[in-house]
C-alpha cells in the first residue's frame, strides 16, 4: 500500500495535481507510514519541508547515525551532513548553547529545499 501511495506522489507531482499529491502526502505523513531515510528522501525528492525536517531529526536524535545500508540510499553528502548535525547538536548540549533542529537542518539542506 505504501509503494501504490508513493506512486500516487511521483504521478501527481509530476502532472501537477496537486490534489492526488496532496492526498499522498497527508497518508504517507502518518505516523509509521515511512521510516526517517524514506522521508528524507522524499521530501528531497518532491520539496517536501516538514518529511525532509522530521526525517533528518529522527536519524539525529536516536542512538546511533545512519547504518551502512542506510548511509547507501541517503548518499555519502547526505549522509555526512547528517553526521555533521548530529556532531553540531551533542557539541551544543556539552556546551549548554540552544541547538535548534529545524533551523539545522533547513540550513544544511537548503540545496534540497
Amino acid at each position: 500500500m505504501v509503494d501504490d501511495w508513493k506512486s500516487v506522489l511521483n504521478l501527481s507531482t509530476m502532472w501537477e495535481f496537486s490534489t492526488l499529491r496532496d492526498l499522498s502526502i497527508e497518508y504517507l505523513g502518518k505516523p509509521g507510514m515511512l521510516d526517517p531515510v524514506s522521508k528524507m528522501l522524499l521530501g528531497m525528492k518532491y520539496h517536501i519541508t516538514h518529511w525532509l525536517i522530521s526525517g533528518c531529526d529522527q536519524l539525529l536524535n536516536r542512538t546511533e547515525g545512519p547504518r551502512a545500508e542506510e548511509a547507501e540510499q541517503l548518499g555519502t553528502v547526505v549522509t555526512i551532513k547528517i553526521y555533521d548535525l548530529r556532531e553540531v547538536r551533542i557539541a551544543a548540549r556539552l556546551r549548554g548553547y540552544n541547538f535548534d533542529p529545524s533551523k539545522a537542518i533547513q540550513a544544511a539542506f537548503k540545496d534540497y529545499l
